[in-house]
């Protein structure tokens, strides 16, 4: 299978200084590697906060597919603090809660661009934006 061209010129920043790293932990000295995002391997605890959270959603059955601009109750909850903090009239039905940042950046480029136009994001960046 031939590669595509977009392929091709893939670049990440961030992956770039794996070798280096690795080369200096070759070398007996530590290396924390922050490309990696998971903090886990780093002696970080998750608050139980959000085991419990998590502990609740399973057990009341809250693992479901939630409707496409995210679950009423929630998008309830963000336009009543906006509301609150900078008295915007926003209501639920104008707020779109994502799974994730990057579903949020995708969908917010996507609203304003069109096939063809250029977009210059600094890096260093995540590749899916």
């Amino acid at each position: 299978m031939k590669i595509s061209d977009r392929t091709a010129g893939f670049s990440y920043a961030i992956r770039d200084v794996i070798a280096a790293a690795n080369e200096v932990e070759a070398q007996g000295h530590k290396v924390i590697k922050f490309n990696i995002g998971d903090p886990i391997k780093y002696g970080f605890k998750t608050p139980k906060i959000l085991t419990e959270a998590l502990r609740y959603a399973e057990e009341e059955n809250y693992n479901y597919y939630a409707d496409s601009q995210g679950i009423l109750e929630f998008r309830e909850a963000i336009a009543d603090y906006e509301n609150r903090k900078y008295d915007i009239g926003v209501t639920a039905d104008k707020i779109v809660a994502t799974a994730g940042v990057s579903e949020g950046i995708q969908m917010k480029l996507m609203s304003f661009t069109n096939p063809g136009d250029r977009i210059l994001i600094p890096g260093i960046h995540y590749p899916r934006y």
